[in-house]
């Protein structure tokens, strides 16, 4: 599957995610979040995105250091059933 069709589809789901939390949002008439409300959701969205980026910055350190390696071959090597183990 070409990369520009993947972009697309996830480009795609995120406009109807988006689209629908507008929608519903707009149902939502007469809601006010209060200042604590606005912090504790400002708060868990940044925490959320920095364990993300945290989390990915992990995934690449260990790879790169090699820590990912054997494991990996390892894997390889089972999936080929002629070859003696040794």
């Amino acid at each position: 599957m070409p990369g520009w069709i993947v972009i697309a589809a996830l480009l795609s789901l995120l406009g109807v995610a988006a689209w629908g939390s507008w929608q519903l949002w707009q149902q939502l008439d007469g809601v006010v979040i209060g200042m604590h409300g606005q912090i504790a959701l400002a708060l868990g969205g940044s925490l959320a995105l920095l364990m993300t980026v945290l989390f990915m910055v992990l995934i690449y350190v260990s790879r790169a250091r090699g820590f990912d390696g054997p494991e990996e071959e390892e894997r390889a090597a089972d999936a080929r059933p002629g070859e003696a183990q040794g």
